[in-house]
């Protein structure tokens, strides 16, 4: 028993040197490589998918000329009633939601509906598509759209069956949440004994190589990248967890609510479904809303007007202002739709930041909410995700074979 014990006091001491300096130290090591050998590669796909979403709007507008923007002309444009009953005669049946106009010259309108639905057919999911601005006519879908379209689900659902009620977004959900698990056990087990010496943790040794250079990417473009990484994670569980939502919005704001990710309903017209307009019905009540918008101090260029559910319920309205610091910085209306009074106003500038923070998650979680350096910035950080399970696996892989050479140096020995 005596001769035994020099050879295990050794081997516990080597063991705590491959995880740190404490057993807490070892066990936090062990729980992040283990996770990160395994969600790693979910979250590398979420990473990837992200950093590919991060412009798509600027994509598909630059690549539907004709579609997204048409050639200018001297005529005005239709009204959003004359848009709407143009549509309708086009696809009878489809029931609008909302129709989203921009005011520059040439640009667009887009209307989202229901698709008719065929007697005991399964409801299918909202569409969206361009009109003429002049003559009302379809242009069709942006170009590269049902391609975003299914990068966006990849990213939340990995495209798995169910959508947002399925499987994949629990797994987002919960790579989400093990991405802080890795951020904030990272940053423990590479805390060093001078942590004010930035070189410590900001510099690579791009020039070592093996495992001191793999472990040098993965400790210091970690470090880069941690902040953007705490706050897509932070934001990233809103579409995840109804209940992380409410204390996410109770934390900014003082107050909780519930997002509503759904489309709105359709207005109930039946004379609008067939192209058919008659006064009085909810979606003849645009025009005014619209007029009111127009209105608006700082001129407004993108409007989306939500169609109410019925004759007297005031219309809803989203507009974006030029100084508009993201693409979510609506400011939102409640008008009259009979004599355009304006009922609400909720002035995205006025607020809190909290409170504009929560509104506008989205662009925070894409870095577009404070600026386009930080947009791409964060579309860098998302694109680099991939770096670290390969890192971790390769890391993984080293110790793996040293623990071989090490086990193999030993029987060798006795």
């Amino acid at each position: 028993m005596n001769a035994a014990a020099p050879d295990s006091q050794p081997a516990r001491v080597k063991r705590r040197r491959i995880g740190g300096r404490t057993p807490f130290h070892w066990a936090m090591f062990q729980l992040h490589w283990a996770f990160g050998i395994s969600i790693g590669l979910v979250l590398a796909v979420m990473g990837v998918t992200g950093s590919i979403m991060a412009f798509e709007d600027q994509i598909m507008e630059a690549s539907s000329f004709g579609i997204v923007n048409v050639e200018p002309k001297p005529a005005p444009v239709l009204s959003p009633d004359h848009l709407l009953d143009a549509f309708a005669a086009q696809i009878p049946g489809a029931k609008p939601t909302s129709l989203t106009l921009r005011t520059r010259p040439g640009a667009s309108p887009q209307v989202t509906f229901a698709p008719p639905v065929a007697a005991g057919a399964t409801k299918p999911s909202a569409q969206k598509l361009y009109l003429d601005p002049y003559s009302g006519r379809i242009l069709g879908h942006a170009r590269g759209e049902q391609f975003f379209a299914t990068v966006r689900r990849l990213h939340r659902f990995l495209l798995l069956p169910g959508g947002a009620k399925g499987a994949g977004r629990q797994i987002t959900g919960i790579a989400a949440i093990s991405l802080l698990g890795f951020l904030l056990s990272g940053l423990y087990l590479r805390w060093p004994r001078r942590p004010l010496n930035w070189r410590l943790w900001l510099k690579p040794h791009l020039n070592a190589r093996g495992r001191g250079l793999y472990l040098t990417l993965h400790q210091v473009i970690g470090t880069w990248v941690l902040p953007v990484y705490l706050v897509a994670a932070l934001t990233g569980l809103t579409y995840s967890y109804p209940w992380y939502k409410a204390g996410f919005d109770f934390v900014l704001t003082g107050k909780s609510t519930v997002a509503d990710e759904a489309e709105p309903a359709p207005a109930k017209s039946k004379d609008r479904a067939s192209g058919k307009a008659a006064p009085g019905h909810p979606a003849a009540r645009l025009d005014t809303a619209w007029r009111a918008t127009l209105r608006e101090n700082g001129g407004p260029t993108t409007i989306i007007i939500t169609l109410p559910k019925s004759a007297k319920a005031p219309v809803r309205v989203r507009y974006l202002l030029p100084t508009a610091g993201n693409e979510r910085a609506f400011n939102e209306l409640s008008i009259d739709g009979e004599t355009g009074e304006i009922r609400d106003r909720d002035l995205f500038a006025r607020n809190s930041l909290g409170e504009r923070m929560a509104s506008a998650r989205l662009a925070v979680h894409r870095g577009t909410f404070f600026g386009l350096p930080f947009a791409i910035l964060f579309m860098l950080a998302a694109a680099l995700m991939p770096l670290f399970p390969i890192t971790g696996y390769l890391l993984y892989f080293n110790r793996r074979a040293a623990a071989r050479r090490t086990a193999s140096s030993r029987n060798r020995q006795m």
